[in-house]
């Protein structure tokens, strides 16, 4: 790698590979896989409305003072405020809360579930009963599979012909052209987020613009985004482009009411 560090490591908690990665890897997002988390928390707090809780914690985009005071108001309501593993866990907050990782790329990756989906899949290829030469010959096998379902996605994304669903057929059609199918899909969904949103305030400032973008039917969820004129750069509070690279609803909601019909640059990332 030429001494450059991973934008992010998610493992399963192991406290040697934590430290092995603080020293190797200081540059690099380090967070917990949240299936091993849930599991954890399963075994150590017998609370459902815990677990519940617990999980909204996990993935939700709060701040951080939302999340402190969400936090305490879960522990106190039921009732595990000595709780060990739930003391030891907060202390780790940074490393598997959503909301103190709003602005590190992560890709969407919360669980280690990417490699054991690899290796579930080379092992029906290859057997602990393979001699070294059986074992180089169905792994090759393995490999030749993989790169065939790549290329077969490859394939869709450039040649695929989406069929337009939503209300702005513009938009839709642009990140059609732009994104792999599997991404698009994504950017579909927050597409349609759009119908339960509006923008109730605009403000201009300078360079920029503020947006307060409110929720249907919702008064108390309010998503303020920021708009770079000069630039045109999006900065929106939920953090969901920082976080994974695809746009979320509320910009698309900004651009819907800038009438913007184009994708800017700084929204796309490239492979």
């Amino acid at each position: 790698m030429y001494g450059k560090h991973p934008k992010a490591v998610v493992t399963d908690g192991d406290k040697s590979m934590r430290e092995a990665i603080r020293v190797i890897f200081p540059n690099s997002t380090h967070r917990l896989c949240s299936w091993h988390l849930h599991q954890n928390a399963i075994k150590h707090v017998k609370n459902a409305r815990f677990l519940k809780e617990f999980n909204t914690l996990m993935y939700s985009s709060y701040t951080p003072e939302k999340f402190e005071s969400e936090w305490k108001r879960v522990i106190d309501d039921c009732g595990v405020s000595k709780n060990k593993w739930a003391i030891k866990t907060y202390e780790l907050k940074q490393m598997w809360a959503s909301s103190y990782m709003r602005d590190h790329f992560v890709c969407g990756v919360r669980t280690t579930s990417m490699c054991e989906g690899v290796n579930s899949f080379i092992k029906k290829y290859v057997q602990h009963k393979n001699s070294l030469v059986d074992f180089l010959h169905n792994f090759e096998r393995a490999l030749k599979e993989y790169r065939h379902n790549e290329l077969k996605s490859d394939f869709n994304s450039f040649y695929y012909q989406h069929v337009l669903m939503t209300p702005l057929p513009e938009l839709e059609l642009e990140a059609s052209k732009i994104f792999t199918a599997k991404k698009f899909k994504e950017i579909k969904i927050a597409i349609e987020g759009v119908a339960a949103l509006s923008v109730t305030e605009r403000v201009d400032v300078g360079n920029s613009l503020i947006f307060k973008v409110n929720v249907y039917r919702n008064k108390d969820e309010i998503f303020w985004v920021y708009l770079d004129k000069a630039q045109t750069k999006f900065l929106c509070d939920c953090r969901r482009f920082e976080r994974r690279g695809l746009l979320c609803s509320h910009i698309i909601s900004v651009m819907k009411y800038e009438d913007m019909d184009a994708l800017p640059k700084s929204l796309i990332c490239k492979r």
